[in-house]
């Protein structure tokens, strides 16, 4: 559906306490009808672990990106 061979997933899945302080510094929401808890659950629990997964809860913006721009191999998922 994509129409490329090479497709590349990275899932920012930072710990719970520290997606719902994120949150708070924003000033704007995303989460629609969601808790900040029921998204992070979903998130963990429901979400198939295609790609690469980061916790980036330690991370600042150019951390996370060489984290995932390290592990291409881990990211790259086969389109359907």
């Amino acid at each position: 559906m994509l129409g490329h061979d090479r497709v590349y997933l990275a899932v920012l899945a930072p710990r719970l306490e520290v997606l719902a302080q994120r949150a708070r510094d924003r000033a704007t929401t995303g989460y629609g009808d969601w808790s900040i808890s029921d998204f992070d659950a979903f998130l963990r629990r429901q979400t198939p672990r295609l790609g690469l997964w980061i916790d980036n809860s330690e991370l600042g913006v150019e951390e996370t990106v060489d984290a995932i721009l390290a592990a291409p191999s881990v990211a790259r998922v086969t389109p359907t």
